[in-house]
């Protein structure tokens, strides 16, 4: 009980009250309890749902060291293993029943073979063309039932889906197979399958919120503006992100003017191809001009400097002079210079006191 206390006391003081959220991106579906100790420090943890089920006493632990902590369910509806998974009893199971009961839910090409992106796993079809079943659900229907009973449990603040875009025919762009999301054989026209797509995406988006109400966190990746009528945040994936439009300055540009209006979670994460000390400053600076968060890489509980940066109340917005975005703090001033790619926390000098006349 006493080192529990300890620990309580430790996450409420080791970092300084601060104007960003910091967060981790835990896609892990285990978590030991000395995980659980070092990732308390932050303000918003995504965590793969699994978890609930592997070792519910380490999101206890979050939750009991840290009780302001957003605890956030992570899942990737569009990709399901294919093959045996350690220590994803719930996604097991999704896959079983799937391939037994609705295998033309799973997403095909043209020529009948198994849409893939990542090595392992097969995509499901979350178009509004997806088939439906003699109570007329389809895919998303049924994940949504799924989910809501695994995200009623109070320990979750909120849901993460990953593949959050509203686009998916730049997949097999460019290759002799194409996607077909009406299992008519025939190739889908590109146009017409990203349509379709994002009306799928935001349809699940919807029921989600409907299911969970207003209070509870939806958060998705991309770092587009799309479905922001239902989200609270965009995860912004190794920032910055050139592929959002504009490259200028390999895409920062963008992700600011996109993060404006991506809502009060977001947040922009230092991928794990980069993580010197300059580029975590530069990214967690970043995150400091508009006040979103910032996660440093994945499956991480390491503290970094920009964790004490004590910047207290923002004076104003960011502006710019030159190649410097800067932005004024009660306790100091944030400096980012995207070009260069590095960015600062330069605290207020302490006040001298003048020496008193004899």
């Amino acid at each position: 009980m006493k080192t529990l206390i300890m620990l309580m006391i430790m996450a409420s003081q080791s970092v300084a009250p601060n104007y960003f959220l910091k967060s981790a991106y835990w896609t892990s579906p285990v978590m030991s309890l000395r995980e659980a100790d070092s990732l308390a420090k932050n303000d918003l943890v995504i965590a793969d749902f699994e978890n609930a089920s592997n070792n519910y006493a380490s999101l206890r632990r979050l939750k009991n060291l840290n009780p302001n902590l957003k605890l956030i369910a992570y899942t990737n509806p569009t990709e399901l293993f294919t093959g045996p998974t350690n220590h994803r009893p719930r996604q097991t199971a999704w896959v079983n029943y799937l391939h037994k009961n609705h295998p033309n839910w799973f997403l095909k090409t043209a020529k009948g073979k198994p849409a893939v992106f990542w090595p392992g796993m097969q995509m499901m079809n979350e178009s509004t063309e997806c088939p439906r079943d003699k109570k007329g659900e389809n895919y998303d229907d049924w994940l949504v039932d799924s989910l809501k009973v695994i995200l009623r449990d109070t320990i979750w603040n909120g849901y993460f889906r990953d593949n959050g875009g509203g686009h998916i025919a730049w997949l097999y762009q460019g290759k002799g197979d194409q996607i077909d999301a009406n299992n008519d054989g025939r190739p889908d026209n590109p146009e017409h399958l990203d349509k379709v797509w994002t009306e799928g995406i935001h349809s699940f988006l919807k029921k989600l919120r409907a299911a969970l109400g207003p209070n509870f966190l939806l958060l998705a990746n991309k770092g587009s503006v799309e479905f922001m009528d239902v989200l609270d945040g965009r995860f912004y994936e190794s920032f910055p992100c050139p592929w959002l439009g504009d490259k200028k300055n390999n895409g920062w540009d963008q992700c600011l003017i996109n993060a404006k209006q991506t809502g009060k979670y977001t947040i922009f994460q230092a991928g794990v191809r980069s993580l010197s000390p300059g580029f975590i400053n530069f990214t967690a600076a970043s995150a400091a001009l508009l006040g979103v968060s910032v996660a440093i890489g994945q499956d991480n509980t390491q503290s970094y400097p920009f964790y004490h940066w004590n910047l207290g109340k923002p004076k104003d917005g960011y502006k710019k002079k030159g190649e410097i975005y800067y932005r004024e703090f009660k306790n100091g001033r944030i400096e980012v210079n995207p070009k260069l790619q590095k960015g600062e926390w330069i605290p207020m000098a302490p006040k001298v006191k003048a020496k008193s006349k004899k």
